[in-house]
């Protein structure tokens, strides 16, 4: 009988939930143990959940668990990380200039897939709300297409080789796809294979997730690391992407343009070259296809758009040719109208 009751007041007991900290941290180590991310990354998102941590403590909710969200927190922890003053240690310092928060926007994501490990694992049976600010306030990273890195490529720097040095090491970006860390730990000789035909192919594990990157390692790319004596003139991040700005201006490009863009403007281009999705997916080192379609889908949209344009454009100039010179035949009709859509047959041919 004693046994009974002890089992049913075991049976009773409440089981309490780990605390979204807890689970952060929790997450956050096992994807560094796994080589999910890197060490850096792992830096981050520590620090990310520091600066939360300080939130929480202000409202007394260190121990808060993902049952306990809602959209009025979310709202608090938006006010207070956009008008609390952090210094380089993510503490908080009363003493320095209030600049702009970026931390919401990362961190809400990094809750987001805490949440989905916390399921996962049987922690919680609770989805986190989906965040509407995270929507409004989301942007699409920037990027140059061919006639913007043609301006910049354009560019006379002789006379500062710093500044010089600063462009082609974002073209260098624009042509290979690499974030700012992966351009630093960019080794030709270890990260350059030759295959059969002689050809170079870069394949190197991003410095983000260890994915790796396989694509060609074209001339254009190659001339820069030859110009520099493989050795590229990097600078900190914050003096790059502030003169990146200004060159942009020099050559005439209106887009706001800082190191990262390089890496979408690689993608988008190779897209614009006619490389699929899954392969520009490979050449970017994306984890999952899911991810380069999360990006770059409306680049497909607006191309079929475009190549709609001309099919119609054909059938009209087909249409009207046939009405007016039925004497023409078929090849002739269409040499025709190649020639007006000013398209040389050479250039689809090689396609």
């Amino acid at each position: 009988m004693n046994r009974t009751k002890a089992k049913n007041k075991v049976v009773k007991i409440k089981r309490v939930e780990k605390s979204v900290l807890e689970i952060l941290r929790e997450f956050n180590n096992k994807n560094l143990e796994k080589n999910i991310i890197q060490a850096p990354k792992h830096k981050t998102y520590r620090l990310l959940v520091d600066k939360f941590e300080h939130f929480l403590k202000t409202k007394n909710l260190e121990a808060l668990a993902y049952k306990d969200f809602d959209y009025s927190l979310l709202d608090e922890a938006f006010i207070y990380l956009k008008n609390t003053r952090f210094d380089k240690k993510k503490a908080i310092n009363d003493n320095i200039t209030p600049v702009q928060n970026d931390t919401l926007r990362p961190l809400m994501q990094f809750l987001a897939r805490g949440n989905k490990y916390a399921r996962d694992m049987k922690y919680t049976k609770t989805t986190l709300p989906e965040y509407d600010r995270m929507k409004s306030e989301a942007n699409e990273t920037p990027f140059l297409v061919w006639h913007e890195v043609e301006s910049l490529e354009n560019l006379d720097l002789s006379k500062s080789s710093e500044i010089e040095g600063i462009r082609d090491v974002f073209l260098f970006a624009c042509y290979t796809g690499f974030l700012y860390a992966d351009i630093r730990k960019f080794d030709y000789k270890q990260h350059i294979e030759i295959d059969k035909n002689g050809k170079e192919w870069i394949i190197k594990p991003r410095e983000k997730n260890s994915n790796r990157q396989n694509l060609p390692f074209i001339d254009k790319a190659k001339a820069i690391l030859v110009k520099w004596k493989y050795d590229l003139p990097l600078q900190c991040d914050q003096i790059h992407n502030r003169q990146i700005k200004q060159l942009c201006k020099t050559a005439g490009i209106t887009k706001v343009i800082t190191n990262m863009c390089g890496r979408k403007t690689a993608g988008m281009i190779w897209l614009d070259m006619g490389y699929s999705m899954p392969s520009v997916s490979s050449m970017l080192g994306h984890r999952s296809i899911k991810v380069t379609e999360k990006h770059y889908a409306h680049v497909q949209r607006s191309r079929i758009t475009h190549e709609k344009k001309i099919i119609d454009a054909n059938n009209r100039l087909l249409e009207n040719q046939t009405a007016t010179a039925p004497a023409l035949n078929k090849d002739d009709l269409m040499l025709e109208i190649l020639q007006k859509l000013n398209i040389s047959v050479e250039k689809l041919a090689n396609k």
